[in-house]
């Protein structure tokens, strides 16, 4: 009996996994190109508590005179919409003078610091996206190369004065930490400061830590008696 009801639970996770409100683009570092197709995933601010928020930012071109504004939220979401049970990174930009082709991240290394990772994207509206507008242009593919640089591509360049959709990527990580942005398209380039997922301290690297910090103690103690 016990083992039937193991079984039902088992079926019962895994129906949840397929189910996923997420698009289940299920990245890997070293995947050249996963495809998101134009993708209404479902995505609240209004249900989601912000961890991080860079604000309005606008680009620093580096090349080709690339202007435009910027933001991205780290938000924890309903378990629902992210079964990963960690935090979803979203980004969404508008373009003010040159062609954007593909906005890319750094610092997302190899597993185990941040996978799985689960992409999606949502078009947004006025009062459910990060800049106060739709979004104009969606991404098509998504590369993860093993540099850690996690990147989204447009098959149609976001243009002068249009918003991409909001671009998602749901995670299992519990943690963040700083990242650079750049955005490009041929001979243009811009950056802004973003965030990417931390590496969680591995149980072995906590132990030896806390080890560590057990011995400072004694010494202490053993210190304060021999004086």
């Amino acid at each position: 009996m016990k083992i039937h009801w193991l079984t039902a639970v088992l079926a019962v996770a895994v129906l949840a996994l397929g189910s996923s409100s997420a698009n289940a683009s299920l990245l890997t570092p070293g995947s050249p190109s996963n495809v998101v197709p134009p993708d209404p995933d479902l995505f609240s601010l209004a249900t989601s508590t912000i961890k991080a928020d860079t604000g309005v930012e606008a680009f620093t071109p580096t090349a080709g005179g690339l202007t435009g504004s910027f933001r991205e939220v780290v938000v924890q979401e309903t378990a629902g919409a992210n079964i990963l049970g960690g935090l979803t990174f979203v980004y969404q930009f508008l373009d003010s003078t040159v062609d954007v082709g593909r906005m890319a991240s750094n610092n997302w290394t190899s597993p185990p610091a941040n996978s799985p990772v689960d992409v999606g994207s949502n078009v947004g509206t006025a009062a459910n996206s990060l800049l106060g507008h739709a979004g104009d242009v969606n991404t098509t593919t998504v590369d993860w190369n093993t540099n850690g640089t996690l990147g989204f591509n447009f098959a149609t360049t976001v243009g002068p004065g249009q918003y991409s959709w909001l671009l998602i990527i749901r995670t299992s990580n519990t943690q963040w930490g700083g990242a650079n942005i750049t955005l490009l398209d041929g001979g243009a380039s811009a950056s802004v400061t973003g965030f990417s997922p931390a590496a969680v301290p591995e149980p072995s690297t906590m132990a030896i830590a806390g080890l560590g910090a057990l011995g400072l103690i004694g010494y202490g103690i053993r210190r304060r008696r021999g004086a």
